[in-house]
């Protein structure tokens, strides 16, 4: 799931206002089943980015907002086609790098990572 983003600039504060008051309302209606995790982030020329994403009260599925220190590294679980995983922060080029010193992988027509038959 990615994540939904709106750019308000300056002129368009008080929109950006009830827009955030809409999403906020939207948690707490008698029929939600999802609430908005939202982010707020200033630009240039005093404008503000707000970027949210609709979670299940359950948290059955979905992502959050979590700060990232400096210090830390947000990293993606990768399935490699031989049935293991690895962290990485790139999972494309690991990937790639992965299939370059193990060659022989193909994806089948449905996706699935396969030895390919000579």
């Amino acid at each position: 799931m990615k994540a939904n983003s709106m750019y308000f600039d300056k002129d368009s504060r008080e929109s950006m206002y009830k827009f955030i008051r809409l999403l906020n309302e939207m948690s707490y209606d008698g029929n939600a089943l999802l609430y908005n995790d939202i982010h707020i982030k200033p630009e240039d020329c005093d404008s503000f980015t707000v970027e949210w994403v609709q979670i299940p009260w359950t948290h059955d599925y979905g992502g959050e907002f979590k700060y990232v220190d400096e210090d830390q590294v947000v990293t993606t679980m990768v399935d490699l086609p031989d049935g293991t995983f690895e962290y990485a922060v790139d999972p494309d080029r690991f990937l790639a790098d992965w299939l370059k010193e193990h060659p022989g992988y193909v994806q089948d027509n449905w996706g699935r990572w396969v030895l390919a038959k000579d």
